[in-house]
């Protein structure tokens, strides 16, 4: 069955839809669970993908009248969706999967699959499963309108819809939408079959689509994470710089004790201690130790701010660090539990005495660090734990939530010997869900493309089968009209069309003969001016049959130019185009001479059936020559009805008192075709005999073969009775009814003939005939 344009272009958009589907399931399925930190943006998780696929498959084998495969794929499908349903509800809530270990899609989003599944189960065929496709596609879109809602929302509050992009989920729902509304309204319900070179192209549109998505993502997420990698090397050097000023701080004030000896000595320490604290609000407290590791001085932010200073100073492991001989500046956490807490030791020039400070590590860079993050957040960390997160000003980061992807982390070092851990994640004040737009703004446009290429294939190898057909059909066409011109000029009828006022439009050569008139002088004048007037009103009536659609066959007189009467048999053919009849083909045969003939051979046929003679006629060139007709005459004279004689030779005639010589006689007749005249005993059906002198002759056709014979019979029992008796009265008495002279001279005669042929010798003696005579007629002279 022939595409039209509307069909192709259906058609190759399914194809791409559930080819689309079919790689989109695929290409996530294999990346999420193999290599699930390669790609970054729009991906699905493993069992969206796993769905996405048997959706793909199951679409697929819909279109294509996969029955097994629809319902083998249908049939996943509900098992993972109802897995999820029960998973969520045990779990209470979208939680990490048994299998997989990763997080699964919502209960929202199975429950909508489940929808699309009953269209898979039930299949297209039908009005009212395609009013099933299509509602469901259209409850689709709507649905994909909260998705577009979602993508505009903080990303945190994305997750109570979905554990995966929402961008995603977006163009398989477009994708599926699409599908189901056009497969719903798709007036063609037979299998997809938009041409092999089409499904090629479309299939290796989908896959450079794909390709290029899966590839642009990639690119994206290194683009990423190399911007991620240079923005820790910035908070790097910037916590560096940081630490390096606040050693050098600390430093100079241990180089100004160094020069002040007594009571301004305190005094020196209290002003620059005030002043410290003033100016570093992460700095907590200030001390001076002696040579003996013994406080001689110490100061707090606040009252108590010194307590946890002098707590770890008593600790044995902080009194042997302290005691190792340094001349640079050294930090220290003492305690694990509190990371953020560190102990600077600065030693002072030409003393044995040391400067001994604790700050809050975590207040110093978050106060300190004044960087653009831009979208990302930076956690600081050491052994496990986090010392604080920083983000961009002016956006609130729940730091008890920990990061689920990582783009970037560096081991830093920062001077006086503390080793961190900086690690980027993406912000929580940045859309990451917009990512993906461009890696699948290029894919779908890349699908577009790949469909109006496939469509337009498709089209132009449509166009080519069309021309083919229409060069084909021309070809015939020409040939069939050569055929019918050949056939209208030549016919040995008259042929003509007549438009539907009744004027001739076409005639050929034929007319003119029938008519006596040139064609020249037929067309374009109206059929009334040619047959006689008294058939002018029954011709019309047929006329305007024909014109109504009907087929009509009828006979009509016309006076020849020479004058002659001719009798046309004419059938009406009525030319229809586009469903309404513009007109009327006509056949003439000339019948003249056909009706004269048919007239002889009716009179000649009550002729023979009136012919007091029985008459058969046996077909020559049949075996065994059957009777094929026998007039009323024969049935009357041997009682066989014409049923009972057709199809059998007329041996059945013959009895045992026929006579073989005339019986080989008619035999020999017949197979020399010749005319033969025999005298045959025949029996009639009762089994009475009867004399049957019969005339046989050949009939010959056209080219001079034998085709049938014609015998006629006629019945003489009569007259050979007659013949009998005038042949024993002529030998007989009739007195007497003894043989008379004649007989016993015939009988002498024989007699002497045949002893003169066996040589014996006989005496004759005759008496007078006279006397002969005279004794006769005496009384009882036939006595003694």
């Amino acid at each position: 069955m022939p595409l039209n344009t509307r069909d192709l272009a259906a058609e190759t958009l399914l194809l791409l839809v559930s080819a689309t589907l079919l790689c989109m399931g695929a290409t996530s399925l294999l990346v999420g669970l193999v290599l699930p930190q390669v790609v970054f943006g729009p991906m699905l998780v493993p069992d969206a993908a796993l769905a996405t696929l048997l959706i793909g498959v199951s679409l697929l084998a819909t279109l294509c009248q996969w029955r097994v495969v629809r319902l083998a794929s249908a049939g996943g499908l509900t098992a993972l969706l109802l897995y999820t349903l029960l998973h969520n509800l045990m779990a209470q809530g979208v939680s990490e999967s048994w299998v997989t270990g990763q997080p699964r899609m919502t209960s929202l989003a199975a429950a909508v699959l489940l929808v699309v599944n009953v269209c898979l189960w039930r299949g297209v065929e039908g009005v009212a499963r395609q009013r099933w496709w299509r509602a469901t596609g259209i409850g689709l879109l709507l649905f994909g309108g909260v998705v577009v809602l979602q993508l505009w929302r903080p990303q945190a509050s994305q997750a109570t819809l979905f554990t995966f992009s929402p961008l995603a989920v977006l163009v398989f729902i477009v994708l599926l939408a699409v599908a189901l509304l056009v497969a719903g309204w798709r007036q063609r319900h037979e299998r997809l079959s938009p041409g092999r070179l089409t499904v090629v192209v479309g299939l290796a549109g989908v896959l450079a689509s794909s390709l290029a998505w899966l590839l642009l993502s990639m690119h994206q997420r290194s683009s990423i994470e190399q911007q991620a990698g240079y923005l820790l090397d910035s908070v790097q050097l910037n916590a560096e710089q940081v630490m390096t000023e606040r050693l050098l701080l600390m430093q100079r004030m241990a180089e100004r004790l160094a020069t002040v000896e007594g009571q301004p000595r305190d005094v020196l320490l209290t002003r620059d201690a005030q002043n410290y604290f003033r100016d570093t609000l992460s700095l907590h407290a200030i001390a001076l130790m002696d040579a003996s590791g013994v406080l001689s001085w110490s100061q707090g932010r606040r009252h108590t701010s010194d307590i946890w200073l002098l707590e770890q100073l008593s600790t044995p492991s902080v009194q042997a660090w302290a005691d190792i001989p340094f001349d640079r500046p050294r930090l220290l956490i003492p305690d694990s539990l509190q990371p953020n807490n560190v102990i600077m030791l600065i030693p002072i020039p030409d003393s044995a005495q040391r400067l001994l400070a604790s700050f809050n590590l975590g207040e110093l860079l978050s106060n300190e660090l004044r960087l653009a993050l831009g979208p990302f957040h930076v956690d600081v960390s050491r052994l496990q734990h986090r010392l604080v997160r920083l983000h961009p000003s002016g956006f609130t980061v729940d730091d008890g939530e920990a990061s689920t992807l990582m783009l970037a982390s560096r081991h830093m070092g920062l001077p006086g010997g503390i080793n961190l851990m900086l690690s980027a994640y993406p912000g929580q004040h940045y859309n990451w869900a917009l990512l993906g737009v461009m890696p699948l703004s290029v894919t779908l446009g890349g699908l577009v493309m790949s469909w109006l290429l496939a469509f337009s294939v498709g089209l132009m190898g449509a166009s080519v089968a069309r021309a083919r057909e229409l060069a084909e059909a021309r070809h015939s066409l020409a040939d069939s009209e050569q055929r019918y011109r050949s056939l209208f000029a030549h016919h040995p009828d008259a042929v003509f069309a007549v438009d539907g006022n009744g004027c001739f439009t076409e005639a050929n050569a034929t007319c003119g003969h029938v008519t006596g008139i040139p064609r020249e002088e037929i067309l374009q004048h109206h059929f009334a001016n040619f047959i006689e007037p008294t058939d002018m009103l029954r011709v019309a009536q047929q006329f305007q049959k024909v014109l109504g659609g009907e087929i009509a066959r009828f006979e009509v007189s016309l006076r020849h130019r020479d004058g002659q009467q001719r009798l046309l048999d004419v059938i009406g053919i009525p030319i229809t185009v586009n469903g309404r009849v513009d007109g009327v083909y006509g056949i003439a045969q000339d019948v003249t001479a056909s009706r004269a003939q048919q007239t002889r051979l009716r009179i000649l046929e009550r002729s023979v059936e009136a012919s007091v003679n029985g008459v058969l006629i046996a077909d020559a060139r049949a075996p065994d020559l059957p009777i094929i007709y026998a007039n009323r005459a024969f049935s009357v004279m041997t009682g066989y009805s014409l049923e009972d004689v057709i199809g059998r030779n007329c041996r059945f005639l013959q009895g045992p008192e026929s006579d073989p010589d005339m019986v080989e006689t008619l035999r020999c007749g017949l197979q020399n075709q010749r005319e033969t005249h025999v005298t045959l005993c025949n029996y009639r059906k009762d089994g009475t005999p009867f004399w049957n002198d019969l005339y046989v002759a050949p009939v010959r056709g056209q080219d001079g073969g034998v085709t049938h014979f014609v015998g006629v019979q006629h019945d003489i029992s009569k007259h050979k009775a007659y013949e009998a008796r005038l042949a024993y009265h002529a030998t007989h008495d009739d007195l007497t009814r003894l043989p008379n002279r004649m007989h016993f001279e015939e009988a002498l005669q024989a007699q002497f003939a045949q002893a003169q042929l066996g040589g014996a010798r006989h005496q004759r003696a005759v008496r007078g005939s006279g006397r002969f005579q005279a004794d006769q007629r005496q009384p009882g002279a036939c006595r003694g």
